[in-house]
């Protein structure tokens, strides 16, 4: 809800300043709402995994198999929901540990495991963890407004003694946009959009599954939400 919010948000400040409804400086705050959106977006789909290996884990033998796999060892016995910290606790939502849950856990979960397969493929997610991991781990790109120096903006001259030889460099700079960010605003904010849809769909995919599995993971209980995420059924009495 948090990352859907934050898109719309984003899209509204997109909006009102192509209506001229907003002075053109507010495109700040359209990026760092997208960027916003995007972050939130991508932890979404690192929580998914961890879901789905803790619904797994409810039963006896998941929670062996994990025991003997470095990966998934803090998810077997010593486990305990809400109150375990360990980060060796928590999945990152990537192919190589997507491979690695499909083969310790029951076939029941195949649809959750696909759904998540479906996602960590696409382009979208793919973009999503790209521009995360540049933010927060290399280098993020200024907003187009901001002024200052990069790799186009000046030019250098050498500095020479009385005798003609070169003693130094003399560096100028113009004041003006970095042009690696021209566009960066509108492309994260579309980015965040198709984020929160293509990870939406892969979150209602898992719930689905999950939900329509509950009688063969619990001998017998069922829950039935509606699209309203109203309670319609549950333990298999009308409410």
């Amino acid at each position: 809800m948090l990352s859907a919010a934050s898109y719309v948000e984003a899209e509204w400040h997109r909006r009102a300043i192509d209506a001229e409804m907003e002075p053109a400086g507010m495109a700040l705050a359209q990026r760092y709402l997208a960027d916003s959106t995007v972050d939130t977006t991508v932890s979404v789909g690192h929580r998914l995994i961890n879901f789905v290996a803790r619904v797994a884990r409810t039963n006896s033998e998941t929670r062996a198999r994990f025991a003997s796999i470095p990966e998934f060892e803090a998810l077997a016995e010593a486990y305990i929901p809400f109150q375990t910290e360990t980060p060796k606790a928590w999945l990152s939502l990537e192919s190589a540990a997507l491979k690695k849950l499909r083969k310790a856990i029951p076939v029941v979960h195949q649809g959750s495991i696909d759904a998540l397969r479906a996602l960590v493929l696409s382009t979208t997610w793919q973009s999503l963890a790209a521009s995360r991991a540049e933010n927060f781990h290399r280098w993020r790109k200024e907003h187009e407004s901001v002024l200052g120096i990069d790799q186009h903006s000046g030019h250098m001259s050498d500095v020479l003694d009385a005798a003609g030889n070169v003693v130094g460099k003399r560096f100028f700079g113009n004041r003006r946009g970095h042009q690696i960010s021209d566009g960066l605003t509108e492309r994260t904010t579309k980015l965040a959009g198709d984020g929160v849809r293509e990870v939406a769909s892969a979150v209602e995919a898992v719930i689905t599954d999950t939900l329509d599995s509950l009688p063969q993971l619990t001998n017998g209980f069922v829950l039935e939400i509606d699209a309203d995420g109203h309670t319609r059924r549950m333990g298999g009495i009308s409410i």
